[in-house]
């Protein structure tokens, strides 16, 4: 009987993490997570501010966007669409 429950314990458990990972909410909290920490531990000297993030339907991927003190935008492109931690694409570090 304690074998049966844990069974289904561990169905529920399961399907409610992959219903977790697979909402909008729970991958823009993620990718802007990882972006801001992905700044801060790479760009410390400079004073980046978050300042909008969206979806691309074509790549699949989220665009998180920063600004500096003096106002110019930078964009990263944080990958894959289901758990975005990885940043695809810096614009301030060519090597990515």
């Amino acid at each position: 009987m304690q074998y049966k429950r844990f069974i289904l314990f561990s169905i529920v458990i399961v399907s409610l993490l992959f219903l977790l990972f697979n909402t909008s909410s729970f991958q823009e909290n993620a990718a802007k997570a990882a972006s801001h920490y992905y700044v801060r531990s790479h760009y410390a000297s400079s004073d980046f501010t978050f300042l909008k993030m969206a979806y691309d339907t074509n790549l699949g991927d989220y665009i998180v966007t920063y600004k500096d003190k003096a106002e110019q935008q930078f964009s990263f492109t944080m990958a894959p669409r289901y758990f975005p931690v990885f940043v695809r694409s810096d614009p301030l570090n060519s090597d990515l």
